[in-house]
């Protein structure tokens, strides 16, 4: 197997404690944030070979300090409890491919609009929150974000996937340059316009960064009787991948584009990923051979059309098969020996991606295989293994709490923390606010509460209330001569006694609003005999 060679990220690695940027000092008073937790009493999945029971996570100031069932909670810490949760290290997807704006133009610009690999995802804009939220809410904690568009697209970047306003640095400023097949239409009279074109030239954009290369480096090794090269952004950026010390993301729409793509990493022998397409199964033997890493996505062919006989006749075999056989992809590839990641890439909806992943485990994905193209195999093709990737004393803290299993159809994701920063997902109600209970107010009155959280309903209702005991009467009527009105003294008492009975009576609530462990609600307070 030909070793994926890690990226050159030291120097853009998050350090391991807190490190802050030259900011503007803070106008007011400062933030009294804790960054000190323990999650505790939770199944930690610490990688997809080794799990802990009723451990202990100590998190400080964005790192896992302590793991394990005897770590001793810090007095400073905020404590969460884990109790019937499980852990595992925050999922990494090795591929979001996202629409930037991207200059093609300028000195030393390529005359191929589809040929930028000066452009960088470090200083374009990346993910929107709406993105960074539906990743969030997978238990996606980081990303390797690319330009979507492009012959050669430019340089990704490997990014947390925390709120945008948290000024946090990549945790590698630049991952691999991104290539595809890209190629006009009918709508687009940019060449190439064939993928024959495209091969052509992505191939001579190769050559010419070497020609160019061996230029500059002869020109500033004895400048002298030489004339300097002319200015050439887009070659020039790509000095690094021909040098193999940038990996290069193929971005292949099949099973025989993978096949051409490797055929150009290894012409020029690059250290290449191929973002695959999830149809490797039908070129299987060919496609392991290459030795390439593979991103993997998990768009599954949809069902064919048959309910009619014309259907049917319309449907070959190959469509058949391929509906059929794809949710085995990546057991068999990985049966086969294949590296491979698995991306969010290329579904239609990303919420798809945990039914489609339980899909693969059904057709034979092992969970701990899941698990470590999740975590392990994207840090590892990233070279950020030692960062991130697995719940170890010296990590970032990146984690998902998930109640019971994730690789569920639908699983009960609690929170993601990143960075050391919980965002919670979902949270069940502390207390069960379901059925009726028992209220009383400040003056005394005891009433009856019906909830319903899920219809969001409330009702009150107050009970027959009987007379009190004639003896308690007796100030009221301590007033009244009871040596000349001893018959209207009494009379008055059973009146008095008469207007306190309280017949039955009940309000529905309005305005009712559940968020975790509280209900609101608005009540007449006619049913108090109060006004508002």
């Amino acid at each position: 197997m030909r070793p994926a060679s890690a990226l050159v990220v030291a120097a853009s690695i998050i350090a391991a404690g807190p490190c802050l940027a030259q900011t503007a000092p803070v106008n007011g008073i400062r933030s009294a944030e804790v960054r000190t937790h323990a999650i505790t009493g939770a199944t930690v999945v610490v990688s997809p070979v080794e799990t802990l029971e009723s451990a202990t996570i100590v998190i400080r100031d964005g790192v896992i300090e302590a793991v394990g069932p005897a770590v001793l909670v810090p007095a400073n810490a905020r404590i969460y409890d884990g109790t019937g949760l499980t852990v595992y290290a925050g999922l990494i997807d090795a591929a979001v491919l996202v629409d930037v704006s991207v200059v093609t133009d300028g000195a030393g610009a390529h005359f191929s609009k589809r040929v930028h690999p000066q452009a960088a995802m470090s200083e374009l804009s990346g993910p929107d929150e709406s993105l960074r939220e539906a990743l969030r809410k997978l238990g996606f904690t980081a990303a390797a974000v690319y330009p979507s568009k492009g012959l050669f697209r430019g340089s990704g970047t490997v990014i947390a996937l925390a709120d945008k306003d948290e000024h946090v640095l990549a945790y590698a400023e630049r991952a691999a340059m991104a290539v595809g097949f890209d190629r006009g239409g009918r709508d687009d009279r940019e060449y190439p316009r064939s993928l024959m074109g495209a091969i052509a030239i992505i191939r001579q954009t190769l050559y010419d960064a070497q020609w160019y290369g061996v230029c500059l480096r002869i020109w500033r090794e004895d400048p002298q009787g030489h004339e300097p090269p002319l200015r050439a952004d887009a070659l020039a950026a790509l000095a690094d991948v021909i040098l193999g010390r940038q990996q290069v993301l193929f971005d292949v729409s099949d099973e025989h584009n993978a096949l051409r793509a490797a055929r150009i990493l290894d012409e020029f022998e690059l250290d290449g990923v191929l973002l695959g397409s999830g149809l490797e199964f039908r070129r299987l033997d060919a496609i392991v051979a290459l030795e390439r890493p593979i991103i993997l996505a998990l768009n599954y062919a949809k069902r064919p059309q048959v309910a009619s006989l014309l259907e049917a006749d319309d449907v070959s075999l190959r469509t058949m098969m391929t509906w059929e056989q794809a949710p085995t992809n990546a057991r068999r590839l990985l049966d086969a020996g294949a590296i491979i990641a698995i991306t969010t890439h290329r579904l239609d909806k990303r919420k798809d991606f945990h039914p489609a992943l339980a899909k693969a485990i059904k057709h034979g994905l092992d969970e701990s295989d899941a698990l470590a193209a999740l975590t392990t195999t994207p840090a590892r093709l990233l070279g950020l293994e030692s960062v991130m990737g697995t719940i170890e004393a010296g990590k970032v803290a990146n984690l998902v709490v998930v109640e019971g299993s994730l690789f569920l159809k639908k699983p009960k994701i609690r929170d993601t923390w990143i960075n050391g920063r919980r965002h919670e997902i979902s949270r069940e109600p502390r207390v069960s606010f379901v059925g009726a209970g028992s209220l009383t107010t400040t003056t005394g009155l005891e009433a009856i509460v019906d909830i319903d959280t899920k219809k969001k309903k409330v009702s009150m209702r107050l009970p027959e209330a009987t007379p009190d005991d004639p003896d308690d009467d007796a100030e009221t009527t301590e007033d009244i001569d009871a040596d000349d009105n001893d018959g209207e003294a009494e009379g008055d008492a059973d009146k008095t006694r008469a207007s306190k009975a309280r017949k039955p009576r009940s309000k529905k609530a309005t305005n009712v609003t559940v968020l975790r462990d509280r209900v609101s609600f608005v009540l007449d307070g006619e049913l108090f005999d109060t006004e508002g």
